[in-house]
């Protein structure tokens, strides 16, 4: 059985966005041959929208997924809502995402679970 994703997220740091604002970030997350950027703060799209709080206590999150390392800036993101290799996820229907941008915006728990789940399922070839 796959380990939950809360259980392989490090604890968020302070980091300096793109914009210019202050905000928490957690590390990406290797899902196979994915990454998962998933993230939960004040000052992101996820629920409660609050810093500090242990990652059982959120429950939708805002989510990004990489076929590389995030840290590429020449790498595009992957969205699952328009990408046939996750079809038939009926949670990614909560993807609040244009075709054209890769994070998903209140992703529920289960639903990032799920994602989780097979990006490692499609790395092992199922």
């Amino acid at each position: 059985m796959p380990p939950k994703f809360q259980e392989l997220l490090e604890v968020p740091k302070l980091t300096e966005s793109v914009h210019g604002w202050h905000q928490y970030n957690r590390e990406a997350i290797k899902a196979g041959n994915f990454w998962l950027s998933i993230q939960a703060s004040a000052t992101q799209y996820c629920q409660p929208r609050e810093n500090g709080l242990d990652n059982a206590d959120y429950y939708k999150w805002e989510v990004a997924l990489f076929e590389q390392c995030p840290w590429n800036s020449e790498q595009p993101w992957v969205n699952p809502k328009h990408d046939k290799r996750f079809e038939g996820l009926g949670c990614l229907l909560s993807w609040e995402s244009d075709p054209e941008v890769g994070v998903g915006a209140g992703v529920p728990s289960e639903c990032v679970q799920a994602l989780f789940e097979r990006c490692l399922a499609l790395t092992e070839g199922k």
